[in-house]
């Protein structure tokens, strides 16, 4: 069987046959070598996942992806988180699914406390709620991915000083 020239990993050409032990070498490779790529990008959020204020006891979250526990998410609506506490904090997060893996599912849900050392979710921010709705919304401390992470600190600390 052939290998490529940097991973070696074995391919196959027309009537060649495959083993066991290739196929796993091949895919442990591969998961290796993603989960590196994934590790130096980092979680957080890529684009939208704003909270927006919404009717009654609810935070609607908007549209948007990213990566939760190094795996790449996303959702292509609006979602609303229902029956939040009253006279309470809420914290935000965006979560693993079951099928994350393969559909690129996110779930999100909002919690009383923040969920410390928390591997399978990612922060989004946090509303608090009085008796009828949310009366504030802070997304100050979420997590941005890596590199959109500098880019935004850059722009937002970046100041003309004349000349």
């Amino acid at each position: 069987m052939k290998r490529t020239d940097k991973y070696q990993l074995g391919y196959f050409e027309q009537n060649d046959f495959t083993s066991a032990v290739t196929e796993m070498q091949r895919w442990e490779s591969v998961d290796a070598q993603l989960f590196a790529l994934f590790s130096i990008i980092g979680n957080g959020i890529y684009t939208g996942w704003d909270l927006l204020s919404s009717t009654g006891l609810n935070v609607t979250i908007s549209p948007g992806s990213g990566h939760v526990a190094f795996v790449a998410v996303e959702s292509t609506e609006s979602f609303t988180i229902e029956g939040l506490l009253q006279n309470s904090r809420m914290y935000v997060y965006a979560e693993l699914q079951e099928d994350s893996y393969w559909t690129k599912n996110v779930n999100f849900a909002a919690y009383t406390s923040l969920r410390q050392d928390d591997s399978e979710s990612l922060y989004l921010g946090y509303v608090d709620v009085d008796d009828v709705g949310l009366t504030n919304i802070n997304e100050d401390d979420r997590s941005y991915l890596g590199f959109q992470h500098l880019i935004n600190t850059a722009v937002a600390n970046h100041r003309h000083i004349g000349g």
